[in-house]
C-alpha cells in the first residue's frame, strides 16, 4: 500500500516539476580564475573488430588519462590561456599486436605539455607544445615511430578534442529541451577523417547539475587521407551512432560528469598485385567515453 502511495505522489508530482523547469532558462557557461587549477580525468574505451575474407580480429583497448588544468591568465574581453598537462596514461588491452600498439601509442602522451588559448566561446585559437612533445620523444624512439605518431595523433587531433571538451555550450541561454548543433571531427587515422553535426539538447536539473543530452542523426562525411597503403587504395568509413549525456555544474561554471559512445563501420580496399588479390578490410569501431572534472587531483 506504501509503495502504491509513493506513485502516485511521483505521477501527481513529476509534471508539476517538469512545468516548473519549462518556464525557466539557464545560462550555461564556462568560468575561469587566474590562478586556479582543476583536473579531467578520462576513461576511454575501444573495442575494434577488424575482418578480411573469412578471418576477424578483435582489440580492446582501455585508457585511462589524467590531465590538469591550470588557468594561466584570462584577459577583460574573456580570452582564456590554459596550461595543460597529462598527468598520468594508464592502460590495459586484450594482449593482440594491434591493442599492444595501439595502447603504446596513447602512453607516449604522459607528461606531454601544452599550452591553449581559447576564445570567449571556447573554441581553441592556439595550442603549443606539440612538436616540443614530438621532439621529446625523438630522444627516447626512432624517427620511424615519431612519424608514426605524427600520423595517428596529429597536432589537428588535439585541437578539434580540446575544442569540443570547451566549446560545447550554447552562446545563449536556453529553456528545457532547447536545442543547439556543433561540428564535431573524428580521425579515423590512418584512414581519413569523418565529419558531422552533433545535436545536443538541455534536459533540465538533474541531482543539482544541468543535464544536456548528446545524439546525432546523420552518418557523416568521410575525408579520406592520401597515401595511406598502396596506390589505388579506397577507404570509406560511416558514423552508426553517437549518444552521451553530460552534467554541467553551473555554480562553478565547470563540467561535472560527461558519459559519450560511438560507434563506426568502414571500409578499406587494397587493390591486387601481381602477386596478391585485391583485398577489402571491414573495421567496426566501438568507443566509450568518461570523464569527471575535480577541483582537486584523483588518488586512485
Amino acid at each position: 500500500m506504501l509503495r502504491f502511495s509513493l506513485t502516485m505522489f511521483s505521477l501527481v508530482l513529476l509534471p508539476v516539476l517538469a512545468q516548473a523547469q519549462t518556464g525557466r532558462t539557464v545560462e550555461l557557461e564556462w568560468k575561469f580564475n587566474e590562478g586556479e587549477k582543476f583536473w579531467v580525468d578520462t576513461t576511454t574505451r575501444v573495442e575494434q573488430v577488424e575482418r578480411a575474407n573469412a578471418q576477424s580480429a578483435a582489440n580492446i583497448v582501455l585508457v585511462r588519462t589524467i590531465t590538469s588544468y591550470t588557468v594561466r591568465k584570462v584577459t577583460e574581453s574573456n580570452y582564456v590561456e590554459l596550461d595543460a598537462r597529462i598527468e598520468s596514461t594508464r592502460y590495459q588491452n586484450n594482449q593482440t599486436i594491434d591493442s599492444e600498439k595501439m595502447s603504446a601509442l596513447y602512453g607516449r602522451l604522459q607528461g606531454a605539455n601544452f599550452r591553449i588559448t581559447l576564445s570567449p566561446q571556447r573554441e581553441v585559437l592556439k595550442l603549443e607544445g606539440y612538436m616540443e612533445w614530438l621532439n621529446a620523444l625523438g630522444q627516447l624512439i626512432p624517427n620511424s615511430e615519431i612519424e608514426r605518431i605524427r600520423t595517428l595523433i596529429p597536432e589537428a587531433d588535439l585541437r578539434n578534442a580540446v575544442s569540443e571538451g570547451f566549446s560545447f555550450l550554447p552562446d545563449k541561454p536556453v529553456a528545457i529541451n532547447g536545442q543547439w548543433k556543433k561540428k564535431s571531427e573524428l580521425n579515423m587515422a590512418p584512414a581519413g577523417l569523418l565529419t558531422f553535426m552533433l545535436n545536443y539538447t538541455y534536459k533540465g536539473t538533474e541531482k543539482g547539475k544541468e543535464k544536456i543530452a548528446i545524439d546525432c542523426k546523420e552518418q557523416g562525411k568521410f575525408t579520406a587521407s592520401p597515401g595511406i597503403a598502396a596506390v589505388g587504395s579506397q577507404s570509406d568509413f560511416v558514423l552508426e551512432q553517437r549518444s552521451g549525456t553530460i552534467l554541467f555544474n553551473t555554480k562553478i561554471g565547470k563540467l561535472d560528469s560527461a558519459e559519450q559512445n560511438y560507434q563506426t563501420r568502414g571500409t578499406i580496399t587494397v587493390p591486387a598485385t601481381l602477386n596478391t588479390p585485391q583485398t577489402t578490410l571491414s573495421v567496426n569501431n566501438k568507443i566509450q567515453v568518461r570523464q569527471t572534472l575535480t577541483a582537486k587531483a584523483p588518488t586512485k
